[in-house]
């Protein structure tokens, strides 16, 4: 995704205190999947992209699986 807004998370810090972290749309969360900004989530092109390539991905996870190579 070429989109240059920043996504907001509220993460718990050692102290029991929350810290804001801002991460660039496209790039993995502090939960481990994909931030996606409120303008880009509305955008039905955008997310068919991401939908498309999330299956391009596991079909070739699971190619590189059957031939005994795993993930890449």
């Amino acid at each position: 995704m070429a989109c240059e807004n920043k996504v907001d998370y509220f993460i718990i810090d050692n102290t029991f205190d929350y810290k804001k972290v801002q991460v660039p749309c496209g790039m993995t969360n502090p939960h481990g999947e994909r931030a996606v900004c409120h303008i880009c989530i509305k955008d039905r092109s955008k997310m068919e992209s991401l939908r498309q390539h999330d299956e391009n991905v596991a079909a070739d996870n699971a190619m590189l699986e059957s031939i005994g190579w795993g993930e890449m």
